[in-house]
C-alpha cells in the first residue's frame, strides 16, 4: 500500500458546534492563574463526618486523547484514534454532565488557592500531533473550552518522525506479520541481535496495550520495552526510509509546529511537556532520564517563555526519582496513565486520567443520580 494516500488532518472536519451554557466560558489568564493568582480557598462542604465530606469533595475527570482524525480504511489499521465527529459528541456529552475547567484552575485548586466545580472535566492531548492544532483546538474553541497539549521536545527540535509514530505508519502500510518478519531480519543482519521470546512478555504486553490484538500488543511491547533503544531506532529508521518515505517530509505533516503551538498558547490553551524523546522514562539510565526531562523543559521555555507547566509521563511510567526530576525541571504537575479521578487527596506529581477509549464508562457513571 502506498502511504502517499494517507490523508492529512483537515480543518474542514470540524463539526458544527453545539453551544450550551456550561461550555460557553472564557479561560482565565494562563500566566496569572498558573502562578497561583486565583483567590479563594479549597472548597470542603460542611458535613458531620469525614466520610460525608469526602463524598461531597470536588472531583475532576482528566481525559487523554491521541489521534483525532477521520476514519479511513487505508490508514486506520495502524493509526487508531477518535474521529472528529465522535470527539465532538464526546465533548458535548461531557459538557451536558459536568463543568469544564482549565489546567490553571486544577493547578490552583490542588495548591489550595482556588476552587473547582463539584463535578468537572479537563481535556488533555498527547504526542504533539497535527490533529490537535487542526482539529481538536478549533473544536474546543468553538465551545469556549481550552485543553492541555503535551509536546515531546524532539518534535519541536528536529524534523524526524518519532519511533512510536514511525511504527504506526509501518503497521498501516504492511501489517503485523510483515513488520515483525522484516524487523527480525534487519536486526540480525545489521546488528547481530536476535530478539528473545519471553512468555512473560505476553502478560506485560496485554496490560500495556489494552486495546490491541495479542499479536500487535506483543510486537509493540518488543519495540517499546525490550529492544535496546538505539538498536530499535536504527532498525525502524531504516525500514521507514525504505518502505514509507523521507522521515523529514512525514514529520512536517504529522506534528504540531512552533507557529501553530504559539498560536494555540495565545488563544488560552496550555502547553505541557512529554519528555524529549517520547521514550518510557524508566527505561532510560538516570543521567539520560534527567536530560530527557530537562531537555523538553528547556525547549518549551525557549519557545514559549517561563511559566508553570504540566508534564505527562510517556507511557505513564514513573517513580519518585522521576517525579522529583520533573519538579526540579520546573513542571508544576505531572499526569500518569493510571485510571481514576483527581480528588483533593491526589498527589500533584502522579495525577490519574481516563483514556478516551474508556470514556463511555465515565459518562455512564456521571449520568447516574448523585448522593444528596
Amino acid at each position: 500500500m502506498a502511504l502517499c494516500s494517507l490523508p492529512p488532518c483537515r480543518t474542514s472536519l470540524r463539526a458544527k458546534p453545539v453551544f450550551n451554557a456550561r461550555c460557553s466560558r472564557v479561560a482565565p489568564n494562563p500566566i496569572n492563574s498558573a502562578m497561583g493568582e486565583t483567590s479563594g480557598n479549597r472548597h470542603h462542604p460542611s458535613s458531620t463526618t469525614k466520610q460525608d465530606a469526602e463524598a461531597h469533595d470536588p472531583r475532576c475527570v482528566v481525559i487523554t486523547y491521541h489521534y483525532i482524525r477521520q476514519a479511513d480504511p487505508k490508514w486506520q489499521e495502524g493509526v487508531k484514534g477518535v474521529t472528529p465527529t465522535a470527539f465532538a459528541e464526546q465533548v458535548d456529552r461531557l459538557c451536558a454532565l459536568m463543568e469544564p475547567i482549565t489546567w490553571q484552575e486544577l493547578y490552583a485548586w490542588l495548591a489550595g488557592e482556588g476552587t473547582i466545580p463539584q463535578r468537572c472535566f479537563l481535556l488533555t492531548f498527547e504526542d504533539g500531533l497535527s490533529d490537535h492544532a487542526r482539529v481538536a483546538a478549533p473544536m474546543l474553541e468553538d465551545r469556549g473550552l481550552r485543553g492541555v497539549f503535551f509536546m515531546p521536545g524532539a518534535v519541536l527540535a528536529t524534523e524526524e518522525m518519532l519511533p512510536a509514530h514511525a511504527i504506526h505508519l509501518l503497521l498501516t502500510a504492511h501489517g503485523d506479520e510483515w513488520l515483525e518478519r522484516n524487523l527480525r531480519d534487519i536486526l540480525e543482519e545489521n546488528h547481530g541481535w536476535r530478539a528473545p521470546r519471553d512468555d512473560s512478555d505476553t502478560g506485560h504486553a496485554r496490560r500495556m496495550y489494552l486495546y490491541e490484538t495479542p499479536v500487535r500488543a506483543s510486537l509493540k511491547y518488543l519495540l517499546t520495552m525490550r529492544l535496546p533503544i538505539a538498536v530499535r531506532n536504527s532498525a525502524i529508521r531504516t525500514l521507514f526510509e525504505r518502505h514509507i518515505g523521507a522521515s523529514r517530509d512525514w514529520s512536517k505533516r504529522w506534528y504540531v509546529g512552533w507557529k501553530d503551538l504559539t498560536a494555540m498558547r495565545s488563544r488560552g490553551h496550555t502547553i505541557g511537556g512529554q519528555g524529549y524523546s517520547l521514550e518510557p522514562l524508566l527505561r532510560l539510565p538516570d543521567r539520560r532520564r534527567r536530560s530527557d526531562i530537562q531537555g523538553v523543559a528547556a525547549i518549551l521555555r525557549s519557545g514559549l517563555g517561563p511559566a508553570a507547566r504540566p508534564f505527562a509521563y510517556p507511557y505513564g511510567g514513573f517513580d519518585s526519582d522521576t517525579a522529583a526530576i520533573c519538579r526540579q525541571a520546573g513542571f508544576a504537575q505531572a499526569f500518569t496513565t493510571r485510571q481514576g479521578r483527581v480528588t483533593p487527596a491526589s498527589d500533584a506529581m502522579s495525577l490519574p486520567r481516563v483514556d478516551a477509549k474508556d470514556l463511555a464508562v465515565i459518562l455512564n457513571e456521571e449520568s447516574e443520580p448523585q448522593p444528596a
